[in-house]
């Protein structure tokens, strides 16, 4: 806990009971509904986790109530914020690197407490985790234009093949698993016409026929928060001194959240 920092039983008692500039709800995700529409209600600027809702149609009756009372809503999609998926969307996106396939691969520990109840989570590893990989494909490449999913033990899936098609003969791959014993950092390898890039984690292993990328930030004590959390949070805090919207608003999300809902129908 941080020193002098108040805490309350319940979001309704924090609004009585102190000056609230902004909230972020970082709660299991059957709660964010609720939340956020007590927060949107009250004025209060609320930044939530990936992935919003249990569903599309739940983040985008969130979107609409947001937009209803023109109070901000932003979506920690926070991969954005690592400098290496910076680069690499530079690379792509400026100086045309001609990647012709992306694939990730991840592993985590066996889900289990909420994650592992569908009627909480609204899925498994795909849209707990998987969201976070389609949204950067989806940065880095833009929309897909076909898909095929291989997705086992639903409703709570804990793994998933995922293969996604871009436009001028891009593959995006995603292979997802949640039956080991510990975490491993993600792998993700590029290929593009005589270059190559390979990454752990967020260090780059390998950079072949590329400019070099930069320096490897040093990491949160805690795993599940590092540099792209921590960006995010400076970013969407000027912006809110500035009276802008967060740096990747729900309404920009939702096209993430609706591919996830897309491949689990393809299942």
């Amino acid at each position: 806990p941080i020193p002098d920092t108040p805490s309350f039983a319940s979001v309704e008692q924090a609004l009585r009971s102190a000056t609230i500039d902004a909230a972020v709800v970082a709660t299991p995700n059957h709660t964010h509904a609720e939340l956020v529409e007590t927060l949107c209600a009250a004025g209060i600027p609320t930044l939530c986790e990936k992935p919003v809702g249990r569903n599309t149609q739940e983040a985008s009756q969130m979107a609409m109530r947001s937009q209803q009372l023109n109070v901000p809503l932003g979506v920690v999609l926070n991969q954005r914020f690592f400098p290496v998926n910076q680069w690499i969307r530079r690379l792509i996106r400026e100086t045309g690197l001609p990647v012709r396939s992306i694939a990730f691969k991840i592993a985590l520990p066996k889900l289990t407490g909420w994650h592992a109840d569908a009627e909480q989570s609204g899925g498994g590893i795909l849209r707990l985790l998987g969201v976070h990989y389609l949204d950067l494909l989806r940065w880095w490449l833009g929309e897909p234009k076909a898909m095929t999913a291989d997705i086992h033990g639903l409703p709570v899936d804990d793994a998933a093949s995922i293969e996604l098609h871009f436009a001028q003969e891009r593959i995006g791959r995603l292979a997802l698993t949640a039956q080991g014993d510990q975490h491993e950092p993600a792998s993700c390898v590029i290929e593009a016409d005589d270059a190559r890039i390979q990454l752990r984690g967020h260090e780059v292993l390998v950079s072949e026929g590329v400019e070099t990328p930069p320096a490897l930030e040093p990491t949160h004590p805690d795993q599940w928060f590092g540099p792209g959390h921590e960006r995010l949070l400076t970013q969407a805090t000027q912006s809110l001194i500035h009276g802008e919207g967060f740096p990747v608003t729900l309404a920009q999300a939702l096209p993430s959240l609706q591919l996830v809902d897309d491949l689990y129908g393809l299942a």
